[in-house]
């Protein structure tokens, strides 16, 4: 049956308009959709061995002394302190001194700087023997700017540091001249324990043939304390000498003036 030029032109309409309608929809769904993100960059240490454990710490050691040092020999004008009761705790930290400027990159944007004659942090690398190792954080790097341990580290143990290593990871990267260094003992920490009172000699001087000291004890906050003051009178020999004690506290004078005493603590009070 031929179809008369009515349906034809409808038709064609209804086709016309179903292809619009798919393509106003494909059109909205493409606006909606967001654009794919880009991989994320691949980090190149994932590609390093990772070393479990290689660097050690360098420990720092303490150390306990007198304030006032046992068969020292001292010179002290008059007017001041004598003697001090109580024991200073020191905190001595080892360190590398670096010698040469040293900057060096890394994987990942990481970089080495460090100036010359700048102190790092001391490590042992144990990794067939014992390689000294100077350490620091590194500068820039990362996709978020993470700053991550790095060392130079001393192959052949000469005294100079040949390559610069991460800490967690194996790969090294070779100096481009070798950086000499030094080891040095730097006190990080000083704290002097006087046991809860300070107590104190001050020289007041020599006349007639006598020798005078002040004891005097301080608290907590620094306040002397008006009962615990105690002046002190001792006779020297022809030659002005004298051994003194006092609460336990044993010196041997050897001259003393109106201006200066020469002596030697040898016993701490009790």
């Amino acid at each position: 049956m031929k179809r008369t030029k009515r349906e034809e032109k409808l038709k064609i309409a209804s086709v016309v308009l179903i292809a619009s309608s798919l393509a106003l929809v494909a059109g909205c769904a493409n606006r909606n959709r967001r654009p794919a993100s880009p991989p994320p960059a691949p980090n190149p240490l994932w590609s390093v061995p990772f070393a479990e454990k290689d660097f050690d710490k360098q420990e720092p050691s303490v150390v306990h002394a007198f304030l006032s040092p046992i068969d020292v020999d001292r010179d002290v004008e008059v007017g001041n302190v004598v003697y001090v009761d109580g024991v200073r705790t020191q905190t001595i930290e080892t360190v590398v001194r670096v010698l040469k400027a040293v900057s060096v990159a890394l994987e990942a944007g990481h970089m080495v700087s460090i100036e010359s004659g700048k102190n790092i942090e001391m490590k042992t690398r144990k990794v067939g023997g014992e390689q000294l190792a100077g350490c620091v954080k590194t500068q820039g790097g990362g996709r978020y700017g993470e700053k991550l341990t790095s060392c130079l580290v001393d192959l052949d143990n000469d005294g100079q540091f040949d390559v610069a290593m991460f800490e967690k990871y194996e790969r090294q990267y070779q100096l481009e001249t070798k950086i000499p260094y030094v080891i040095e003992a730097v006190t990080a920490k000083s704290e002097a324990n006087y046991g809860g009172v300070r107590k104190e000699l001050i020289y007041g001087g020599a006349s007639n043939g006598n020798l005078k000291l002040t004891y005097r004890e301080f608290t907590a906050d620094g306040m002397a304390r008006q009962a615990f003051t105690q002046d002190l009178t001792y006779e020297l020999d022809k030659q002005g000498r004298a051994e003194i004690g006092f609460r336990g506290l044993r010196m041997t004078v050897h001259s003393a003036t109106n201006s200066q005493i020469s002596y030697r603590v040898t016993r701490q009070m009790d």
